[in-house]
């Protein structure tokens, strides 16, 4: 009967000793029986106990722990509650079983005896050497930590967190970082084991407090809050505004970053003019950051190079591919780096003024240059005027024969400059771009060669026109046009 708690059912059988069941007589016939809301504590304390006990004996512990927490919380004993320490052990739940040893020393030490006294002492050595305890170093420190399926609070976290041997999962969480799910495994004895996680940024965080504690914070057009409101925002350029009904609303572009914090605070808002009265001008903020952009050129031009000629009533097509990247260093003015390259076939082409041949070619060119682009105010559609120069690679081949006494054919190359000139329209979709208009180049070719032929060029270059379309990305866009 007083064998180490450790032994499972003579602990019952010592708390049962400690505590026994007197069954109730039942009442005389002619009086009804106690409803169970009237029965005395104690009564239903007893009940509980003698339900634990049945339960416990069939191995159904977390029912007889269940039984024992009701019957302690309506009559708090020893007994019960050595009880309530066995049926966790029985679970696993060896540090909670050591704690209400603990409790059972520290709150009943009178209803024991010595010897009772020394078992309840190995027993807590027991379950000691069955646990160990971690400490947790969480960054961010709000970060969500949950261990076991349970939630740990950041108070928690600040002292080692006792658990039983085992593996335990651990998920740590926050708004803005990626999730890190890991098993723990704990074995008896460890102590103050360090566990240190710093989850990895995903996104960007904006800070925002205004000046006025009834003032709404929106950000992108969507309402985030009012007075303060911190979150995680996508990297890139985002429209805050802060306002209130009756008051001039104060409006600012952030940019963030993947893991920084932008922190904005709103001055007080001033008061909206009265109906019919003169409206101050509203402040435009800026529209500036990097874009790239991309599309095709269709160009054409009706003059042959240096002895070739053609029908003067066929033009010659051509489409050149086209890439840009620039930043718009302000809203009516941006540079761009261009790149290019396009092709023109010729199949019938005559040779000399008189047409004495006639031959196929192939002219191709490559460009590399820097632009400078003027843009309108406009937030949606707006227009725009590019001038640029640059380097472009001219490739002169003339393909075959089309009569007899043609010139052999031949290959001439050969790097010169070029002059762009550009004007046409732009609109915004979001961050998306789109634009169109017309293209005019003037090539100058003095450089390149051909053995059979005269230069190239006749000193008057090579004109080319058309239209564009392309399309791209910007880091700006339209501001958000919330109402007052």
């Amino acid at each position: 009967m007083r064998r180490s708690l450790a032994s499972g059912s003579l602990v019952v059988a010592l708390a049962v000793t400690a505590a026994p069941v007197v069954a109730q007589p039942a009442p005389p016939p002619s009086q009804p029986a106690t409803p169970a809301s009237t029965e005395p504590a104690q009564a239903r304390a007893k009940r509980h106990f003698k339900s634990g006990v049945k339960l416990f004996q069939d191995g159904n512990f977390a029912g007889a722990l269940a039984e024992f927490e009701a019957a302690y919380a309506l009559e708090p004993r020893g007994a019960t509650l050595q009880n309530v320490a066995l049926s966790l052990k029985k679970l696993f739940r060896y540090a909670q079983a050591a704690e209400q040893l603990e409790r059972l020393v520290r709150l009943h030490a009178g209803e024991l005896t010595e010897e009772q006294r020394r078992t309840v002492d190995l027993a807590i050595e027991e379950l000691r050497s069955l646990v160990g305890s971690v400490v947790l170093r969480i960054r961010p420190a709000d970060a969500r930590v949950a261990l076991g399926g349970r939630v740990v609070a950041a108070a928690e976290r600040e002292r080692p967190i006792v658990l039983d041997v085992g593996e335990h999962a651990l998920v740590v969480e926050a708004p803005g970082f990626e999730r890190v799910t890991r098993t723990l495994r704990v074995a008896g004895g460890q102590a103050g084991v360090p566990v240190e996680i710093t989850l990895q940024a995903v996104a960007g965080f904006l800070e925002v407090e205004a000046h006025d504690p009834a003032a709404k914070i929106v950000v992108d057009g969507k309402e985030r809050g009012v007075h303060r409101w911190r979150g995680p925002v996508d990297a890139g350029r985002h429209a805050v505004r802060v306002e209130r009904e009756g008051y001039v609303a104060h409006e600012q572009v952030i940019e963030a970053a993947i893991g920084k914090t932008v922190r904005v605070s709103a001055p007080a808002l001033a008061q909206a003019t009265p109906a019919g009265a003169a409206q101050p001008p509203a402040a435009r903020e800026g529209q500036r950051g990097w874009y790239v952009i991309g599309g095709l050129d269709f160009v054409r031009h009706s003059e042959a190079p240096g002895e070739l000629t053609h029908d003067k009533s066929k033009e010659v097509d051509a489409v050149a591919l086209d890439l840009r990247a620039g930043y718009r260093v302000w809203t009516p003015f941006a540079v761009e780096a261009l790149m290019g390259a396009g092709k023109h076939d010729v199949g019938d082409a005559c040779i000399g003024p008189t047409c004495s041949a006639r031959q196929a070619y192939r002219l191709s060119a490559v460009r590399i240059g820097g632009n400078l682009r003027l843009m309108s105010a406009g937030e949606s559609l707006r227009f725009v005027s590019t001038v640029g120069v640059g380097g472009v690679r001219h490739e002169l081949v003339i393909e075959e024969s089309v009569a007899d006494g043609a010139e052999p054919a031949g290959r001439a190359t050969g790097i010169d400059p070029f002059l762009l000139v550009e004007v046409g329209a732009q609109m915004n979709f979001g961050r998306w771009l789109g634009e169109a208009g017309f293209a005019l180049f003037w090539d100058s070719a003095t450089s390149v060669r051909r053995e059979a032929y005269a230069p190239y060029d006749d000193g008057s270059g090579l004109l080319k026109a058309g239209i564009f379309l392309r399309g791209g990305w910007g880091e700006w866009r339209p501001r958000s046009r919330s109402r007052r």
